[in-house]
């Protein structure tokens, strides 16, 4: 029943979608109607997304979308709570958590007989993937490695982050010196496609890590 009642919601939104983009009132008030009681906020996942997905479209359809948006557009968190909610996604998230515990595993197999390790990452977020492999340097048989991180960072990532790259590099400096682990990092403000080897300033004798979470 409940596979039967999702092909239907699915079905019915590509139909009120396609009666949107035609112009269609007399087929998108009959499919709305007959949705309305199929679809709720309060429902299980596949009845909520319905619920919003109607109400976007129903939006869109009387292009109130700009009003709505307005009204229920929430104050920007601070800086620190940003941080926060990030870091609450990277532990409830398994695909986040999956993707750099697998990065960093490499990273520590690849690396484990190297005294420098020089990462460069194009894509740091919120820093929240490296603190893992701080973390397991500390144990490595001999004494942690030397770490140098190379964040590349443009204007777009630091929105999204909140901030700029001196707030992450502030939390893992901390944190590697709790760890007792050499730590340094240096900050590109600019695009990954703009960056040449020059601004890298890649030293003789460390081992080099790239890592681009979300790129090719």
């Amino acid at each position: 029943m409940e596979i039967m009642q999702g092909r239907t919601i699915n079905v019915m939104l590509f139909g009120c979608a396609k009666a949107v983009a035609e112009n269609d009132l007399m087929t998108f008030e009959f499919l709305m109607s007959k949705l309305r009681p199929m679809v709720s906020v309060n429902g299980d996942p596949l009845q909520r997304l319905g619920a919003y997905m109607l109400e976007g479209l129903v939006a869109r359809f009387s292009f109130s979308g700009s009003s709505i948006y307005k009204a229920l557009r929430c104050k920007e968190p601070a800086i620190s709570e940003l941080l926060s909610y990030m870091h609450l996604l990277y532990e409830a998230c398994p695909y986040f958590k999956f993707g750099f515990l697998s990065a960093n595993g490499a990273i520590a197999e690849a690396m484990k007989n190297e005294s420098r390790i020089h990462i460069i990452d194009f894509q740091i977020a919120q820093g929240t993937q490296w603190i893992t492999l701080i973390q397991a340097l500390t144990a490595r048989a001999g004494g942690p490695p030397h770490v140098r991180i190379t964040w590349v960072d443009d204007s777009f990532s630091s929105y999204a982050r909140g901030g700029g790259l001196e707030i992450v590099g502030q939390r893992l400096s901390r944190l590697a010196k709790s760890c007792v682990v050499p730590f340094e990092f240096d900050a590109v403000a600019m695009s990954g496609c703009d960056i040449e080897a020059r601004h890298l300033r890649i030293e003789p004798g460390e081992a080099l890590a790239l890592l681009s979470s979300f790129g090719s």
